[in-house]
């Protein structure tokens, strides 16, 4: 019996057609101008295992890696966008929660979820949770699944809160835990890529990246590499030409 991903399920015995975000990538393709991709280091090989770790903008970064195709990506995304009832409480108290008119908003709220988790879910993602058993026995379970599949990781970490530089804010560092669960489970070594996403200059740079380090304890390790990733987002951002700068939060 054949096995295949599911964001959902431990597994799945049918291959996932992913047709809502074979749909809506097709249309999102229409006009679309792929990136320049830089590699401003020669260590980036896709056989290894990697998180790249961009800052978020708005759609623009997330756009960009859901319609590359050149790379094996998986995506990590918020775990209430994987399920009906939390993907609709998210809407209804955080997205449209002061806006009028109110019931209408809810009413399309409500209509919206179901393609909103459809697609999502479809993307084949790892659902990322942030408080609760489920961080251990879903996301980074299937983070750890996804390294042993030879695909490369997405991590979009940017917190909306504290702004550390001008074109960052804090990046959070929960997702760091899966290169200790993977060097646990095989012994093999995580490298973390900051990239930064450049909108203005339509722009896709990728940095040197750090690589987990078993002789550093976790819990100092995690805070490294969230600072360091903070730092070369920055420094690649600098170097490029001035630009206007797309935060994940304005």
């Amino acid at each position: 019996m054949k096995k295949y991903y599911s964001p959902t399920k431990e597994f799945t015995t049918k291959k996932p057609l992913q047709i809502t975000y074979k749909i809506i990538r097709f249309f999102a393709k229409i006009g679309y101008k792929e990136p320049e991709l830089i590699f401003t280091d020669e260590s980036f090989n896709p056989s290894d295992n990697i998180m790249i770790c961009p800052n978020h903008t708005k759609i623009f970064a997330p756009k960009y890696f859901l319609i590359q195709k050149k790379y094996n990506v998986r995506l990590w995304v918020n775990c209430y966008f994987v399920n009906f009832k939390a993907c609709y409480k998210h809407l209804r108290n955080r997205v449209v929660y002061n806006l009028k008119p109110k019931y209408l908003l809810r009413f399309l709220a409500f209509c919206a979820t179901p393609i909103i988790t459809s697609f999502f879910k479809s993307i084949l993602p790892i659902p990322a949770y942030h408080k609760d058993e489920k961080v251990e026995s879903i996301t980074m379970k299937k983070s750890v699944e996804t390294f042993k599949e030879g695909l490369i990781q997405v991590v979009f970490a940017e917190r909306t809160e504290p702004k550390v530089n001008d074109y960052l804010y804090q990046i959070n560092y929960g997702f760091t835990k899966s290169a200790l669960n993977l060097y646990n489970e095989t012994g093999k070594k995580v490298k973390f890529f900051p990239v930064y996403c450049c909108q203005d200059l339509n722009k896709v740079l990728v940095g040197k990246p750090y690589e987990y380090d078993p002789n550093i304890e976790y819990d100092e390790q995690k805070l490294i590499i969230s600072s360091y990733i903070q730092n070369e987002i920055e420094k690649l951002a600098k170097s490029l030409p001035e630009h206007k700068i797309v935060l994940y939060v304005d």
